[in-house]
This record gives structure tokens, C-alpha cells and sequence, in this order.
């Protein structure tokens, strides 16, 4: 018999504890012994090169198994046959040995680290896929993709990304399109669209001086004085008072493109969909953005793409795609003040500090009053109207992951370890979470009431 190395699901091991054999389709010879492997990156290469997306270390098990040599597509394992099992990381050993069997020996793979690129790499994959979620849903014209590589280079792309792994923020010789796609809002801006175009300019303030600046910043220019007199402005008033500032052909320059259109439709949209694009927008939404950006639009989409990911677009690309497994129904669209009256206008912005990230960035800390409640700090004595949930003890806060499963919880300690899986508060009632809320068994209108009662 033979030494394999093995890539398999947690749930898949479950059943081959449970049932004594279990077949895969994929397995790797070695010479048996995982130690003298640490930094053999051709065999882990091998081992990993069927692996698909994964959110956490511990959705997945290296088996080590003896087998019979055969040429049959699969491979039967036989629970005799296990030789090791060995977690992706330390965290995950932790996680397994409480859920496993005691009697279960877990080690930790001598490949932490190279799983950590990994994954890594499968999330850069996974984010560029939102790019193409969004250029379906948006029907933008395909060579316009070629045309933003080469300004959001794949070396930029990388970067932000070995930047978040590393918790570090933008610093010193960083591109222009890095200091936006890290940029959080920490100033007390204007609200509403102006508020983004103070952005902007607070962007190029950071790119200029090579470092993320606090306070409001674009306050100090000639610019903000003069967007701030536009008062309730729209999108192409804000534009035309930024042409007229040298800004605006000194960002065109260092950008390659109109960056004074791309930055503010990006950062307004991506607070727009901050909680994900769960149905398509509005046609006028989409049409009136490519009327205003043109191919700057293009250039947003892709940046917001970039930063939504695939888990925070598929919902919307399914209907725009029309999957045809899929029910036939009457397509749903979401309304839009921008969509709704042909102009971009003080939008209440939808936005939140969304620490749970295995998307690109974090959303807008906004610190505006309204963008900062939740239903955390629902009160716990609030009326039992609804029969759904008279006599429930009601949750102190809804929490859920980017695979929308919601849940109540009812201590600090049970939401300190939501937390450490991926949780993170429910800070806008969709109709996702409240038919989950439903599914809970709680009224749905009632905890609308607490959610509207903790914000005042």
C-alpha cells in the first residue's frame, strides 16, 4: 500500500468516522512522512491545486491514508486506513477539537503559513469575480474591463490585499487607487453627495502627503469652500465646480483617467451597497450612472466589484444572468433616490464599520449619528406586542455572516464568539433579515420597532 495526502472536507471526515470508508476523487502520493515537508512547495501545490474557495481554516482536514496503487478515479478510504489528520492552523485545531471526538489526534499541518497565501489567493480570485458579477448586472461594455486592468493594476490589487492581511494601512509610494479603495471616512463631513466629493479630495490629500490624514482635511482647500456653497447639489453641479479646480486635472493626470467622477460614484456607491447588491438596481439607477460616469462609470463599477466581492453581488448577478434552474418569477428591483429622480441627491448614506472581512475593505465609519446604530443596544424590556414573541426572551442584538445566516443572541459572551467565526451586527433590516427574524420565530415588525427605538 501507498502513502496519500489528502484534502478533505470537515464534514466529509464526520461521515468517514461515521461510516467506517469514504471515497475521493483526488489524492497525492508521498513518502509517508509529513515532517520532512515543511518546505516542499511542489507537493503542497499538488495537494492544493483542486482546492476550492474557503471562508474558514477549519471547513477543511489534510488526511494522511495508506491505499492500494490503482488507476480508478476514485479512491475508497477505509477508516483503518487513516494514518494522521492535520488542521490548516492552530485556530482550526482548537475549533476541531471541540467539536471532534476526544479520542480523535488532530496536528497542526507543518503548511500554516502557506495556507494563510492560499487562501489569500482564492479571496483575491473570488473578489475579482465580483467585477464580473457587477459588469453583467450593469451591462457594461466588455472591453472596458481591458481598459481598467491597466489602470488598477494587478500589482495595486495585491497590495491592498498583502495590506489587509497584514492589518497594516496605505503608507509612503502607494497609488492613488490605493489610497481609495483603503480610504475610510473618519472626518464630520457634509452628508449626502457632497460629503464624497469632500472625500475625494481627502484622498488626494493622503496620496500626496503618503500617509491616511486625520481630521477633515479637505476643509484646507480652495475646493471645499466652494462645493459646500452648492447646497442639496447634484452629481453634475458638484462636477462642474471641480473641473473649473486645478485638482481636477492634477488627479486626471496622476490617475489616468477623470479620478475627480471615479472617486466620489465609488465611494457613494459602495455606501449605497455596503450591505451587499441582494437584488438588481433599478434600470434607471443603472442607466442614469453610466449617463453621469461614462467610462469613469466603468471604472467605479470595477472598483466597487473589487471591494463587494462575489458574496456580496451574486444575489443580484443570478437575476441578471437568469440561472436557468432558476423559478420563473417577476423580477425584483430596488428603489433608488438616485434612480428615482434622475440625479444623485442627498442620499442617507448606508454605511457601517464591518470588521468581519474576508471581503477587500471595510466600509465607511462615517461617523454620522445615523450610520452608527444597531440593534445592540435594543432594550431588553421593550413591549411584546407581536404573538410571535410573546413570552421570548428578546435578543440584545441580531448578528449574521456573509453566507446571510441570521441569528438572536442573548449574551456578550455568545456574541464575543459569533465574532471569532465571522459574525457581525445587523446594522440594516432587509427583507433577508427579517424573514430570518420570522424563521426565529420573533414578530418581524416588533424587533423593526426595537431596531427603530435603539436609534433614537
Amino acid at each position: 500500500m501507498k502513502d496519500y495526502l489528502a484534502i478533505i472536507r470537515k464534514v466529509d471526515f464526520i461521515d468517514l468516522f461515521k461510516y467506517g470508508h469514504f471515497s475521493i476523487s483526488y489524492a497525492v502520493p508521498f513518502d509517508g512522512d509529513m515532517s520532512l515537508h515543511a518546505n516542499d512547495m511542489e507537493l503542497f501545490n499538488r495537494l492544493t491545486s483542486k482546492m476550492n474557495m474557503y471562508e474558514y481554516s477549519f471547513e477543511y482536514l489534510v488526511i494522511h491514508f495508506k491505499a492500494n496503487d490503482n488507476n480508478e478515479q476514485y479512491i475508497s478510504i477505509d477508516i483503518r486506513d487513516v494514518c494522521a489528520l492535520y488542521t490548516f492552523d492552530q485556530e482550526a485545531k482548537k475549533e476541531m477539537s471541540i467539536s471532534f471526538d476526544s479520542r480523535i489526534q488532530l496536528h497542526v499541518s507543518p503548511w500554516t503559513d502557506k495556507f494563510n497565501e492560499l487562501q489569500r489567493d482564492l479571496s483575491i480570485k473570488q473578489s475579482l469575480r465580483g467585477i464580473d458579477n457587477l459588469w453583467t448586472i450593469f451591462n457594461l461594455p466588455d472591453e472596458d474591463i481591458e481598459r481598467c486592468k491597466e489602470l488598477i493594476t494587478p500589482s495595486i490589487v495585491q497590495e491592498v490585499f498583502r495590506e489587509l492581511y497584514n492589518y497594516e494601512r496605505p503608507i509612503g509610494e502607494q497609488s492613488i487607487w490605493t489610497y481609495l479603495l483603503r480610504y475610510e471616512r473618519h472626518s464630520f463631513y457634509p452628508k449626502g453627495m457632497i460629503g464624497y466629493f469632500c472625500d475625494f479630495i481627502h484622498v488626494f490629500c493622503n496620496y500626496s502627503k503618503k500617509q491616511e490624514l486625520g481630521g477633515e482635511v479637505a476643509e484646507t482647500t480652495q475646493l471645499f469652500h466652494l462645493i459646500v456653497k452648492c447646497k442639496e447639489a447634484k452629481f453634475h453641479q458638484l462636477i462642474t465646480i471641480v473641473e473649473s479646480s486645478p485638482l481636477y486635472k492634477l488627479t486626471e493626470d496622476v490617475a489616468g483617467c477623470r479620478f475627480a467622477v471615479v472617486a466620489p460614484l465609488f465611494l457613494y456607491l459602495r455606501a449605497e451597497f455596503a450591505d451587499g447588491m441582494e437584488h438588481k438596481p433599478d434600470d434607471n439607477f443603472i442607466e442614469y450612472t453610466k449617463k453621469i460616469g461614462d467610462f469613469e462609470c466603468s471604472v467605479a463599477i470595477y472598483l466597487l466589484g473589487l471591494s463587494l466581492g462575489f458574496d456580496k453581488t451574486y444575489d443580484a448577478f443570478y437575476e441578471s444572468a437568469k440561472l436557468s434552474f432558476f423559478k420563473k418569477s417577476t423580477q425584483t428591483t430596488i428603489p433608488s433616490d438616485l434612480a428615482n429622480s434622475k440625479e444623485i441627491s442627498d442620499i442617507k448614506e448606508v454605511v457601517g464599520d464591518d470588521k468581519n472581512h474576508f471581503k477587500v475593505f471595510r466600509e465607511d465609519s462615517n461617523n454620522h449619528e445615523e450610520t452608527e446604530h444597531s440593534l445592540e443596544n435594543a432594550p431588553m424590556d421593550c413591549e411584546n406586542n407581536g404573538s410571535e414573541s410573546q413570552g421570548k426572551h428578546l435578543p440584545i442584538v441580531w448578528m449574521r455572516n456573509k453566507k446571510k445566516d441570521v441569528r438572536p443572541v442573548f449574551s456578550d459572551d455568545e456574541k464575543e464568539n459569533l465574532i471569532k467565526l465571522g459574525y457581525t451586527y445587523v446594522k440594516k433590516l432587509n427583507d433577508t433579515v427579517m424573514k430570518a427574524i420570522a424563521g426565529w420565530g420573533y414578530n418581524p415588525e416588533q424587533e423593526k420597532r426595537r431596531f427603530s427605538k435603539s436609534k433614537k
